[in-house]
């Protein structure tokens, strides 16, 4: 789900895989859009995901910045394809986190 490549081009697409060598894309575009660096778990039998941050381009000629926009955004999904938004999380915006599971807390 998501990510970039070395040029900084993001997607949106979700693959799904039973074998983990064929994968099959099963969206275009998700209800998150293009993100990475976010976190994800699976937790009460849905996938959670939060933060992660998109790569945005400011013009200033005759250069283009490139700048990280952060995201404090909890998404769930029962099936892996369709997503949700449920929530903001309660902390600031944040890519490269990890969700963590104790007893029956998320």
């Amino acid at each position: 789900m998501g990510g970039s490549d070395n040029s900084y081009n993001e997607y949106d697409y979700i693959y799904s895989t039973t074998d983990g060598s064929v994968w099959t894309k099963e969206i275009e575009h998700n209800a998150i859009g293009p993100v990475r660096d976010m976190s994800m778990v699976t937790f009460k039998d849905k996938i959670i995901i939060a933060g992660g941050m998109t790569r945005g381009r400011r013009i200033s000629k005759p250069t283009i910045h490139l700048t990280n926009n952060f995201s404090d955004k909890v998404f769930q999904s029962a099936d892996g394809v369709a997503y949700s938004n449920v929530a903001s999380a309660q902390f600031s915006p944040r890519a490269g986190s990890q969700l963590v599971i104790k007893g029956d807390e998320l």
